[in-house]
């Protein structure tokens, strides 16, 4: 076998959909830094979906089938069955001997993959024979630490390219992203929905903000989308859009992650809350507007990509505690859409700023984050 065949990278992201497109910018940045490698990837059978938008640029995926272990251990008892399908799962993996094994989250299941699986390098969370969770790296021991910490001023995306020690490279120009050749509108994507309603910013505050727009751009193109779960809500939405004359298309529940990726990309603005998708639009050139609520704390988690603009609540009880959520949730009535639209007057191209970033006196905080900023900011950071 050649060099080519030889080096072969595992990564492994049992989280949730967010962070595994998140962990894009890492593959990319491997692949990257590793251009004789081949890269697979381990994550479970519920969130697998989002890498049909990389499949041309892994080697290969594995998925865990997280249904399976957990109505066998969990709802069964059945042990014995569990460790079965583990044990030959593990046989499958190290047949393909490799050499690098990165593990990219911190939960216990991939913390015990990590330990079966054979490398010759591992990096990440790993557990050991004593039971406790060892992690070597010192940008990822820091991470690890420092997650549930509101003043750690890092994107997760961020610590482990320097704890992998690798150059970063923005996927920004995907050869399988279509581009359209004519815009007559300028067209906006909506994604109202979340995994949680706390991180919602409400259809209401979507309405009105397209109302905003029409009024003050004229010719425009709202795009709805969602996933499947979201269809009866985000078609109320629509009807709206229709009632006022906004010219909309409603793609809820009808696209797959790679057409959605398309259509991100062929579209001017994207404007959602923090959601998977809001890490999707970071792999396109399209610029985004992104809302943080609840306990998503911007700095862990915003789209990584230079130029992103993140909104979020500038008071002291943000990001709320996971397990206390506050009644009226104040912190969503703080950002409004004529905030949102003054961003987007900023920034569209040929037309001059109608209104500052704080209109409020600040209780919005904007930033537009370049990530050759974050990279000098954190060139400090201690690697013991």
């Amino acid at each position: 076998m050649d060099t080519y065949q030889k080096y072969k990278i595992i990564v492994i992201n049992l989280q949730r959909t967010g962070d595994i497109i998140q962990s894009f910018h890492i593959l990319y940045s491997l692949k990257k830094s590793y251009p004789n490698s081949e890269i697979f990837y381990l994550t479970n059978n519920i969130h697998s979906a989002s890498l049909s938008i990389i499949s041309e640029d892994i080697k290969g995926m594995f998925s865990i089938d997280y249904n399976l272990l957990y109505q066998n251990i969990i709802t069964n008892r059945n042990i014995t069955d569990a460790f079965l399908y583990l044990k030959n799962f593990i046989k499958e993996l190290n047949n393909f001997q490799f050499k690098k094994l990165i593990n990219i989250n911190f939960s216990l299941l991939s913390a015990i993959l990590s330990n079966m699986i054979d490398a010759d390098e591992k990096i990440g969370a790993i557990l050991e024979r004593d039971n406790c969770i060892k992690i070597e790296n010192g940008y990822l021991k820091k991470l690890f630490c420092n997650l549930e910490n509101k003043n750690f001023q890092a994107n997760i995306v961020e610590y482990f390219l320097k704890g992998l020690k690798i150059t970063y490279s923005h996927p920004h120009s995907l050869p399988h992203l279509p581009t359209a050749k004519e815009k007559n509108h300028l067209n906006i994507v909506l994604h109202p929905g979340a995994s949680r309603s706390e991180k919602e910013w409400g259809l209401e505050n979507y309405f009105k903000l397209s109302k905003l727009i029409s009024e003050k751009l004229k010719d425009i193109r709202i795009v709805i989308t969602g996933s499947k779960t979201e269809i009866e809500k985000n078609r109320l939405l629509q009807e709206r859009l229709s009632k006022a004359s906004i010219q909309n298309q409603n793609l809820t529940g009808e696209i797959s992650f790679k057409e959605l990726l398309t259509t991100i990309q062929n579209s001017d603005y994207f404007i959602s809350s923090d959601t998977s998708i809001a890490h999707l639009s970071s792999l396109t050139t399209t610029a985004s507007i992104t809302i943080f609520l609840g306990n998503c704390y911007h700095f862990h988690t915003f789209p990584y990509a230079v130029g992103r603009i993140v909104v979020y609540p500038d008071i002291k009880c943000y990001p709320c505690n996971a397990d206390y959520l506050c009644k009226d949730q104040s912190c969503k009535n703080l950002i409004t859409p004529e905030d949102i639209l003054s961003i987007i007057l900023k920034t569209y191209k040929g037309k001059n700023a109608l209104m500052t970033y704080l209109t409020r006196d600040g209780f919005i905080k904007l930033k537009n984050i370049n990530i050759t900023q974050t990279l000098e900011k954190y060139n400090s950071v201690p690697t013991t």
